[in-house]
């Protein structure tokens, strides 16, 4: 649908993406969701992934095991850090 977004800012690029990845978005990011572009359905299936309460930032899989290795972890924090995203 071509669903106008009204108050949109190029530091939301990041935070609606990994929700439309269904990844969560940490607190700490800049920006935020531009809910408006998803539709009812999508937004139920993602669930609250904007406003993760792990303060890692790293969502458990099924088996309760971080999704990241503790290496994996280490270079994404590292990436996002460099980016601006983590101080």
């Amino acid at each position: 649908a071509n669903t106008p977004v009204h108050d949109a800012a190029i530091i939301d690029l990041a935070p609606t993406i990994l929700f439309a990845l269904g990844v969560p978005v940490p607190d700490e990011m800049d920006g935020k969701v531009l809910r408006e572009v998803f539709n009812d359905e999508a937004l139920r299936a993602r669930g609250d992934l904007a406003g993760l309460q792990d303060p890692r930032g790293i969502e458990s899989n099924a088996n309760g095991d971080n999704a990241y290795s503790e290496e994996e972890e280490a270079l994404v924090q590292e990436r996002l850090r460099e980016l601006g995203y983590l101080a």
